[in-house]
């Protein structure tokens, strides 16, 4: 058997994190087999699964560079891959589609996964203008085509599931939920109280977006630090991603409350940086109204580090009752439940003890145990 992980759609830390784990782990399950990921080595963040994949048993097929433009990629990509399956003369082979669409043309003949794991298409707080309305819907089309084709798909929580079953009612014979990951649980750590007084930081880790909740997240400490009576300042880290029509949006935002010397956009950072600051935060925040799963949010409890989280998508199905939930549209409640942890270390205390039982439901063994059983299942129905 010849299993082909398609990874051109890898573009975050997300993306990055759920293709080196499929990778690692599926050429370990399957060591008897041939396991393959496709990248483009003109996207860096596939470069960065490549390298995570170093030491693994996988093979790194390298898609022509043009494949980093989408359209590119979007009607190069199946002519690519079926070389791939010519080249290794097997027809006994399993594609697995990372970002749950098939590729245009793809035949039914051969047998596919997709790991539908992208709610965005179907979240109207994502839309922007025109022309991200069209292109969302041109994915619902393509998401729709595919599942009608597809022999199996994975889904990262029962969320995103309920989410896409409902607008679509042609599905593959087999629909499962096999959740995400995180690659090892931490030794767990003492609980620690803020390292200055009367201080208190918050970090979010995240493509920073309008719907991811980082706007909300300032909006709500420039609330609380304007208020003199809380007797707390509050210092907000924000890392991930970001599009410079962003940050200039998000800087303007920061200008305009007064926060320039509270508020650090850090950007992209090494894992190490991202480490360090999730060690001096005293609280993770996590808004976003578009989440099939939220690693960051299971990364952040394994490091020992209290959640808060919107109240919405699949936040509170995979933050269960270790986190703390709100309402990211309401202001009051944002800033209300931020000043409230932040008064209230005991139960800052409960909430770190109850994510570190919580992320062991989400161990990338555990998940790669249900996904590997599919897919054998998979392969032996011919």
């Amino acid at each position: 058997m010849h299993i082909i992980i398609n990874a051109l759609s890898a573009r975050s830390g997300g993306g990055i994190s759920v293709a080196a784990a499929y990778g690692n782990y599926l050429s370990k399950l399957f060591e008897l087999e041939r396991v393959s990921v496709v990248i483009c080595p003109a996207v860096a963040a596939q470069v960065e699964v490549s390298e995570r994949l170093a030491h693994s048993g996988c093979r790194i097929e390298n898609a022509p560079d043009s494949f980093r433009k989408t359209m590119n990629r979007t009607f190069g990509e199946r002519s690519f891959i079926h070389s791939l399956i010519n080249q290794n003369e097997n027809s006994d082979t399993i594609l697995i589609q990372l970002n749950g669409m098939l590729p245009i043309g793809f035949p039914l003949a051969l047998k596919s996964v997709l790991l539908v794991q992208d709610p965005s298409a179907y979240v109207a707080a994502t839309y922007g203008n025109a022309r991200s309305r069209f292109g969302s819907w041109i994915r619902r089309q393509v998401q729709r085509w595919s599942l009608a084709r597809a022999d199996l798909a994975l889904y990262t929580s029962n969320y995103i599931r309920e989410l896409i079953t409902s607008h679509h009612s042609q599905l593959p014979a087999v629909n499962r939920v096999v959740y995400n990951g995180v690659p090892e649980l931490f030794e767990e750590k003492a609980f620690q109280e803020p390292v200055e007084p009367n201080t208190f930081r918050i970090l979010t880790v995240s493509n920073v977006a309008r719907y991811k909740g980082q706007f909300d997240v300032i909006r709500a400490i420039g609330k609380l630090n304007r208020d003199e009576s809380n007797g707390v300042k509050f210092y907000y880290d924000i890392v991930g991603a970001i599009s410079d029509l962003e940050r200039s949006a998000l800087m303007a935002l920061v200008e305009a409350a007064g926060m320039l010397e509270f508020v650090s956009l850090h950007g992209r950072i090494s894992d190490a940086a991202r480490d360090a600051l999730l060690v001096k935060a005293d609280l993770f925040a996590h808004l976003s109204r578009c989440e099939s799963f939220g690693i960051p949010v299971i990364e952040a409890m394994n490091e020992g580090v209290p959640v808060l989280a919107a109240n919405l998508t699949a936040l509170p199905e995979i933050g269960g009752a270790a986190a703390v939930y709100c309402n990211p549209y309401n202001l009051d409640e944002v800033a209300d439940r931020i000043l409230m942890l932040a008064k209230d270390s005991g139960r800052r205390r409960a909430m770190v003890e109850d994510g570190y039982q919580n992320v062991k439901r989400f161990t990338w063994d555990r998940v790669m145990q249900s996904v590997s059983a599919e897919i054998t299942a998979l392969g032996q129905d011919r």
